[in-house]
């Protein structure tokens, strides 16, 4: 839940690892479990691939 820190314009640290928890999970749940790969969802990542790795 978010409270006074935020309507303040800013989250604190725990607010925002809660809210990256709950996006990520809702991405895993659209994408009923499955980012990259056959039959995965790309546009839950908005991208048609995973990305390239790093040289």
């Amino acid at each position: 839940m978010i409270t006074s820190a935020a309507s303040e314009g800013f989250l604190t640290e725990a607010q925002m690892r809660d809210l990256e928890r709950n996006n990520l999970h809702a991405a895993l749940k659209a994408a009923n479990g499955k980012l990259f790969g056959k039959g995965a969802r790309p546009s839950c990542s908005g991208s048609s691939r995973p990305p390239s790795p790093r040289a």
